[in-house]
């Protein structure tokens, strides 16, 4: 959203900001006030609608669609005051028609279908969403077959890491803990060096797994800003996921320990190939640790290079988008 937004305020285009309307209904607090995080810096409050809420008869009969109508009302409203709009579309769920001067851009930020964490009638509401098909669908997985493929990148900055030797840990994580966890591997990883796990928990059998393990230290929650100091507390970051409950996703953690400069071990490649990259499994993990690849300046410049693909891709797709509009 801050890229998108940055390009239209270049081209002198106003951006309406809509928030996903709060789901479950009966959740109160303040969920959509701090949703929109930075956005309100950069976006005027009248430009921004929130604190939308579904009812609780709707929530009990759609699930996630039901926000879709919800949706579908604020955008005719905003189109009413424009010739012309480029609805960008981040809902997975909810399907919505787009007012007639639009041009409707569904960003499947994930491959829901296969989220175990999801109930069926959402993850069905997904598939029925993505095959709908849509002006421009896009996609944070290279594997997709199915929206054209544009890559996660680095979001909040983080600068490398010295290299001074002395990391409490020699790996790290960070993201949800949840069910996707290979706990054996975790278990391998750590009878070699002791890890850090940064994350919000979401499984608590998988939590008290981990707890058992020597070595393993859950250190809780975290939030972006606190990225760089945990980045300097480990030397190799990880992705420990068991490859049957990936999700199709283009993992924003791999791109956050490369900004650091910190090789990664993941059980999946995730459809990159990068040289801070090497892709391991639990019955191999001797050989894969001894060929754990320390990159030179040049080397990592490549890598950044890379990684910045995503964001290049996403820009030059809004700019052809932009220049459409009349």
């Amino acid at each position: 959203m801050e890229t998108a937004i940055g390009l239209c305020d270049a081209s002198g285009l106003p951006v309406h900001v809509v928030d996903r309307p709060s789901f479950p209904p009966w959740r109160t607090g303040t969920i959509a006030d701090t949703s929109l995080r930075r956005i309100t810096d950069i976006v005027p409050e009248t430009q921004i609608t929130r604190k939308l809420r579904v009812s609780l008869p709707a929530a009990l009969l759609s699930s996630r669609k039901a926000s879709g109508p919800i949706v579908e009302q604020v955008l005719n409203d905003i189109a009413q005051c424009y010739d012309s709009l480029l609805v960008i579309d981040f809902d997975p769920f909810a399907e919505i028609t787009a007012p007639a001067n639009a041009t409707h851009w569904f960003d499947e930020i994930d491959d829901f279908s296969k989220h175990r964490r999801m109930p069926g009638r959402d993850r069905r509401a997904f598939a029925a969403k993505r095959a709908r098909g849509h002006a421009i669908h896009t996609a944070s997985s290279l594997e997709s077959t199915v929206g054209d493929s544009i890559p996660n990148w680095v979001f909040t900055p983080i600068a490398p890491t010295a290299e001074d030797g002395c990391t409490p840990y020699e790996f790290g994580y960070i993201g949800y803990v949840d069910n996707k966890i290979d706990i054996d591997l975790v278990a391998r990883l750590a009878a070699v060096g002791p890890m850090g796990i940064w994350g919000n928990i979401l499984d608590a059998e998988v939590e008290r797994k981990l707890s058992e393990i020597p070595g393993i230290s859950l250190m809780g929650e975290f939030c972006a800003p606190d990225l760089q100091g945990i980045m300097a507390q480990f030397r190799i970051g990880v992705i420990p996921f068991l490859l049957d409950r990936i999700h199709g996703n283009s993992p924003i953690k791999y791109y956050q320990y490369s900004a650091a400069h910190k090789p990664c071990l993941s059980t999946s490649a995730f459809g990159l190939k990068r040289d801070n990259l090497l892709v391991i499994d639990a019955a191999g993990l001797g050989d894969a640790l001894a060929r754990v690849p320390m990159l030179d300046a040049a080397a990592w410049s490549e890598v950044t290079r890379q990684n910045n693909q995503g964001k290049d891709l996403f820009e030059a797709r809004l700019k052809t988008e932009i220049e459409r509009m009349p």
